[in-house]
Protein backbone atom coordinates (compact mmCIF):
# COMPACT_ATOMS: atom_id res chain seq x y z
CA UNK A 1 0.00 0.00 0.00
CA UNK A 2 1.32 3.47 -0.89
CA UNK A 3 2.17 5.81 1.95
CA UNK A 4 1.32 9.21 0.49
CA UNK A 5 1.91 10.91 3.84
CA UNK A 6 5.46 9.55 3.98
CA UNK A 7 6.08 10.90 0.49
CA UNK A 8 4.91 14.36 1.62
CA UNK A 9 6.92 14.14 4.85
CA UNK A 10 10.10 13.29 2.91
CA UNK A 11 9.88 16.71 1.25
CA UNK A 12 10.04 18.30 4.73
CA UNK A 13 13.00 16.28 6.03
CA UNK A 14 15.76 18.67 4.92
CA UNK A 15 14.04 21.57 6.73
CA UNK A 16 13.38 19.43 9.81
CA UNK A 17 17.05 18.43 9.87
CA UNK A 18 18.13 22.07 9.46
CA UNK A 19 15.91 23.00 12.43
CA UNK A 20 17.06 20.16 14.71
CA UNK A 21 19.52 22.27 16.68
CA UNK A 22 17.01 25.13 17.07
CA UNK A 23 14.39 22.61 18.20
CA UNK A 24 16.72 21.33 20.93
CA UNK A 25 17.67 24.85 22.01
CA UNK A 26 14.05 26.04 22.11
CA UNK A 27 13.03 22.84 23.96
CA UNK A 28 10.06 22.42 21.66
CA UNK A 29 9.20 21.77 18.03
CA UNK A 30 8.34 25.02 16.28
CA UNK A 31 4.78 25.98 15.42
CA UNK A 32 5.86 26.17 11.78
CA UNK A 33 7.16 22.59 11.78
CA UNK A 34 4.02 21.29 13.49
CA UNK A 35 1.90 23.11 10.89
CA UNK A 36 3.97 21.69 8.02
CA UNK A 37 3.58 18.19 9.47
CA UNK A 38 -0.15 18.78 10.00
CA UNK A 39 -0.44 19.75 6.34
CA UNK A 40 1.04 16.36 5.32
CA UNK A 41 -1.68 14.53 7.26
CA UNK A 42 0.72 12.67 9.56
CA UNK A 43 -1.27 13.53 12.70
CA UNK A 44 -4.47 12.15 11.14
CA UNK A 45 -3.03 8.86 9.91
CA UNK A 46 -4.56 6.87 12.80
CA UNK A 47 -7.67 9.04 13.13
CA UNK A 48 -11.14 7.71 12.22
CA UNK A 49 -12.27 8.53 8.67
CA UNK A 50 -15.53 10.01 9.96
CA UNK A 51 -13.42 12.77 11.55
CA UNK A 52 -11.17 13.43 8.58
CA UNK A 53 -8.59 10.77 9.34
CA UNK A 54 -6.99 8.16 7.13
CA UNK A 55 -7.38 5.09 9.38
CA UNK A 56 -3.98 4.09 8.00
CA UNK A 57 -2.09 0.95 8.82
CA UNK A 58 -0.08 1.62 12.00
CA UNK A 59 3.03 0.30 10.23
CA UNK A 60 2.75 3.17 7.75
CA UNK A 61 2.46 5.63 10.61
CA UNK A 62 5.59 4.28 12.28
CA UNK A 63 7.51 4.25 8.98
CA UNK A 64 6.68 7.93 8.68
CA UNK A 65 7.72 8.63 12.28
CA UNK A 66 11.00 6.77 11.70
CA UNK A 67 11.77 8.99 8.70
CA UNK A 68 11.09 12.16 10.72
CA UNK A 69 13.18 10.85 13.61
CA UNK A 70 16.12 10.37 11.27
CA UNK A 71 16.08 14.11 10.59
CA UNK A 72 15.40 15.22 14.19
CA UNK A 73 14.85 12.88 17.11
CA UNK A 74 12.75 15.37 19.05
CA UNK A 75 10.48 16.12 16.11
CA UNK A 76 10.05 12.41 15.48
CA UNK A 77 9.21 11.77 19.13
CA UNK A 78 6.63 14.57 19.28
CA UNK A 79 5.10 13.42 15.99
CA UNK A 80 4.79 9.87 17.31
CA UNK A 81 3.19 10.97 20.56
CA UNK A 82 0.74 13.47 19.08
CA UNK A 83 0.05 11.18 16.13
CA UNK A 84 -0.87 8.09 18.15
CA UNK A 85 -3.47 9.86 20.29
CA UNK A 86 -6.13 9.86 17.56
CA UNK A 87 -6.07 6.06 17.82
CA UNK A 88 -6.58 6.29 21.60
CA UNK A 89 -9.32 8.91 21.28
CA UNK A 90 -11.09 6.67 18.75
CA UNK A 91 -11.65 4.24 21.64
CA UNK A 92 -13.69 6.88 23.49
CA UNK A 93 -17.41 7.41 23.10
CA UNK A 94 -18.32 9.18 19.86
CA UNK A 95 -19.51 12.22 21.87
CA UNK A 96 -15.94 12.80 23.08
CA UNK A 97 -14.56 12.40 19.57
CA UNK A 98 -17.10 14.88 18.23
CA UNK A 99 -16.19 17.37 20.94
CA UNK A 100 -12.50 17.17 20.04
CA UNK A 101 -12.64 16.90 16.23
CA UNK A 102 -16.16 18.09 15.36
CA UNK A 103 -15.09 21.58 14.32
CA UNK A 104 -11.47 20.89 13.38
CA UNK A 105 -10.08 17.48 12.43
CA UNK A 106 -6.53 18.80 12.95
CA UNK A 107 -6.93 19.35 16.72
CA UNK A 108 -4.02 17.69 18.55
CA UNK A 109 -4.11 15.80 21.84
CA UNK A 110 -1.13 15.38 24.19
CA UNK A 111 -0.83 12.99 27.12
CA UNK A 112 0.62 12.28 30.50
CA UNK A 113 -0.49 8.76 31.33
CA UNK A 114 1.25 8.46 34.70
CA UNK A 115 -1.34 8.10 37.48
CA UNK A 116 -0.54 11.50 38.99
CA UNK A 117 -4.10 12.71 39.45
CA UNK A 118 -7.19 11.72 41.34
CA UNK A 119 -10.77 11.55 40.14
CA UNK A 120 -13.20 12.10 42.99
CA UNK A 121 -16.99 11.77 42.78
CA UNK A 122 -18.76 15.06 43.51
CA UNK A 123 -22.36 16.09 43.20
CA UNK A 124 -23.23 16.11 39.50
CA UNK A 125 -20.10 14.33 38.31
CA UNK A 126 -16.41 14.03 39.08
CA UNK A 127 -13.53 16.31 40.00
CA UNK A 128 -10.04 15.77 38.60
CA UNK A 129 -7.01 17.17 40.39
CA UNK A 130 -3.29 16.58 40.13
CA UNK A 131 0.05 17.65 38.74
CA UNK A 132 1.53 15.70 35.84
CA UNK A 133 5.28 16.03 35.27
CA UNK A 134 5.72 15.87 31.51
CA UNK A 135 3.75 15.82 28.28
CA UNK A 136 5.62 15.81 24.98
CA UNK A 137 4.13 18.18 22.42
CA UNK A 138 1.78 19.80 24.94
CA UNK A 139 2.47 23.27 23.54
CA UNK A 140 0.66 22.28 20.34
CA UNK A 141 -2.33 20.43 21.81
CA UNK A 142 -5.84 21.62 22.61
CA UNK A 143 -6.66 18.54 24.71
CA UNK A 144 -4.80 16.22 27.08
CA UNK A 145 -5.19 12.57 28.04
CA UNK A 146 -4.25 12.37 31.73
CA UNK A 147 -3.80 9.36 33.98
CA UNK A 148 -5.59 9.35 37.32
CA UNK A 149 -6.66 7.13 40.17
CA UNK A 150 -10.38 7.02 40.85
CA UNK A 151 -11.25 7.24 44.52
CA UNK A 152 -14.44 6.16 46.26
CA UNK A 153 -16.64 8.19 48.55
CA UNK A 154 -14.30 7.57 51.49
CA UNK A 155 -11.18 8.49 49.53
CA UNK A 156 -10.00 4.93 48.92
CA UNK A 157 -8.57 4.00 45.48
CA UNK A 158 -11.14 2.10 43.43
CA UNK A 159 -9.76 2.06 39.88
CA UNK A 160 -7.47 3.88 37.47
CA UNK A 161 -8.39 5.72 34.31
CA UNK A 162 -7.33 8.08 31.57
CA UNK A 163 -9.37 11.25 31.32
CA UNK A 164 -9.73 13.66 28.42
CA UNK A 165 -9.31 17.30 29.44
CA UNK A 166 -9.70 20.45 27.28
CA UNK A 167 -6.86 23.00 27.26
CA UNK A 168 -9.08 25.55 29.02
CA UNK A 169 -9.11 23.31 32.10
CA UNK A 170 -5.35 22.86 32.63
CA UNK A 171 -2.21 24.94 32.54
CA UNK A 172 1.27 24.08 31.38
CA UNK A 173 4.20 24.75 33.70
CA UNK A 174 7.51 25.00 31.85
CA UNK A 175 9.69 22.60 33.82
CA UNK A 176 11.20 20.55 30.97
CA UNK A 177 14.98 20.85 30.94
CA UNK A 178 16.72 17.60 30.11
CA UNK A 179 19.65 16.14 28.25
CA UNK A 180 18.62 14.45 25.03
CA UNK A 181 15.28 14.93 23.29
CA UNK A 182 15.26 18.43 24.74
CA UNK A 183 12.89 19.56 21.99
CA UNK A 184 10.08 17.32 23.15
Amino acid sequence: MDNEVLASVRELLPDIADQARATEEARRVSVETIQALTDTGVFRMLQPKRYGGAEADPVQFYETVRAISGACGSTGWVTSVLGVHPWHLALYDDRAQAEVWGDDPDVLVCSSYALMGTVTPVEGGFELSGVWRFSSGCDHADWALLGAIMVGGKGEPSDFTTVLVPRADYRIQDVWDTVGLRGT
